[in-house]
């Protein structure tokens, strides 16, 4: 970072929150784009003569001078000359052409004019430095997601600015932008000032009937850009999200995760290869796309699910996990060894023993096995958690008997369920689950995919749904 040596004016864009103003991070643009505090103290639309920033890590403006107050008209006509500063089609060109020999490769083509319009949207965003909120869904897929994403703001950061804006990352626990996450976002917006509206970014989850209430309700409040692979309801209101790219939308389906999506959108803002974050994510997920033959995709996504998993659990190292930290990690051999050779031991042992305790029945499109979870030894670390334990015991039950093999997996007031690609048109689970939630009362919500789907029920009348569940899928031996 090179320090300024002679005066330039611009226009303030955004003010960050602090206790103390002498901490608030104000965004300057003008033939630079400045992130970064000042001794004085500055308001959205000053126009400001800077004279001299330090080149710390930490940027501070010590000398400025303010000249006067912008129009409406020059605020709006900096705001939409940012994305011209981004290469995006040329980007999206070359991340095409990066990828042309992966088994997605002819599938990007359909999606990539969308990502375009979304990049757009988040990169005016960003180096206006109006605040960002980006949460991502707490499992191997979303993180890597989010791990492409970090890397393309630090790429645009070190290229066209001087600091860097405010982006506060959350991993999510749930499938739905439910009434918590929302009320928090929008408290953390209100505290910050910017000329642009605030921006909130989902990849992995959100396409829920949970989350309807949230989208709809921040529409005049905040930008939505949401990235997602799960398969959209009728009633969802995707028109009322700004930018919402689902594979589902563009005649692919859930293979298309969550990570590559995210993964081709920060390609496009920074021309930067994510190959390996890419390659985890289809991994992680069981893509149809997935090379189950990359060595280090293996490793870096069962370590990607083990962060995510001990992530914020008591007596976890981890208290919040963000892309960095998990970037820094499979970045260093040794920590990425210890953390594999820890998370792949314990993966194993309780795989072993699911494979000893699961319950064969017949249904009607496969085999099915049935596990309750709680049967299991819990691990000291609370990995793995039943939903990523389900999916890699369905690919060890596959391998043992076969492709008509499906995985019942219950556990407290959650039952979900694992099967392969093959049948999962056949089963059509999704339609299933839904006439489960029309016909129990004690089932509260579901959703997923067609190959790996949850529903939500009653604690203490979970048998009840479980066996309405083993019905439809054919199982007229199992008895509670």
């Amino acid at each position: 970072m090179d320090d300024i040596d002679k005066a330039f004016s611009g226009i303030v864009t955004s003010a960050s929150s602090a206790a103390d103003q002498r901490n608030i991070i104000y965004t300057i643009l003008s033939d630079k784009i400045i992130c970064a505090a000042s001794s004085v103290l500055l308001n959205v639309g000053d126009i400001v003569a800077v004279k001299s920033i330090n080149s710390d890590d930490k940027p501070r403006i010590e000398e400025v001078e303010i000249l006067g107050s912008a129009t409406v008209r020059d605020i709006e006509t900096a705001l939409g000359k940012l994305p011209d500063m981004i290469d995006i089609e040329g980007n999206a060109a070359r991340s095409l052409d990066r990828h042309k020999n992966a088994a997605y490769s002819k599938d990007m083509h359909n999606i990539i004019g969308e990502l375009q319009k979304a990049a757009r949207v988040f990169a005016s965003a960003y180096l206006s430095g109006a605040h960002i909120v980006i949460r991502f869904h707490n499992d191997c897929d979303g993180i890597s997601g989010a791990v492409s994403i970090n890397r393309a703001l630090s790429e645009l950061s070190n290229r066209l600015m001087i600091g860097k804006p405010t982006v506060s990352w959350a991993m999510q626990r749930g499938i739905e932008y439910d009434m918590e996450s929302a009320y928090s976002d929008i408290i953390e917006f209100r505290n910050h000032k910017s000329a642009a509206a605030p921006l909130l970014l989902i990849t992995d989850f959100g396409t829920a009937p949970g989350s309807a209430d949230q989208i709809i309700n921040a529409e005049k409040q905040y930008t939505i850009v949401m990235l997602d692979h799960h398969p959209p309801y009728d009633e969802f209101p995707m028109e009322r999200i700004t930018n919402y790219v689902n594979s589902w939308n563009h005649g692919l389906n859930s293979s298309f995760t969550a990570g590559l999506l995210s993964s081709i959108f920060a390609e496009i803002l920074a021309d930067i290869d994510t190959s390996d974050m890419i390659n985890a994510s289809l991994i992680g997920d069981f893509s149809e796309y997935a090379d189950r033959s990359d060595a280090d995709g293996q490793k870096i996504s069962i370590v990607l699910d083990y962060l995510t998993s001990i992530a914020g659990r008591n007596g976890s190292s981890i208290e919040k996990l963000t892309p960095s930290y998990a970037d820094n990690l499979i970045n260093n051999p040794d920590r990425l060894a210890s953390t594999f050779y820890s998370a792949s031991n314990t993966l194993n042992e309780l795989l072993d023993l699911g494979v000893e305790k699961v319950k064969k029945m017949h249904g009607d499109a496969a085999d099915v096995f049935l596990l309750d979870f709680s049967e299991l030894p819990k691990s000291e670390s609370g990995y793995p958690l039943p939903g990523r334990y389900s999916s890699r015991l369905q690919e060890k039950l596959e391998g043992i008997n076969g492709p008509r093999t499906m995985l019942v997996l219950h556990y407290g007031s959650y039952i979900t369920v694992r099967m392969p690609r093959a049948i999962s048109g056949e089963v059509k689970l999704l339609e299933k689950i839904n006439k489960i939630l029309e016909l129990s009362e004690y089932a509260e919500s579901g959703g997923g995919h067609n190959e790996a789907a949850s529903i939500k029920v009653v604690k203490e009348r979970s048998g009840d749904v479980l066996s309405i569940l083993l019905k439809e899928l054919g199982c007229q031996n199992y008895h509670r």
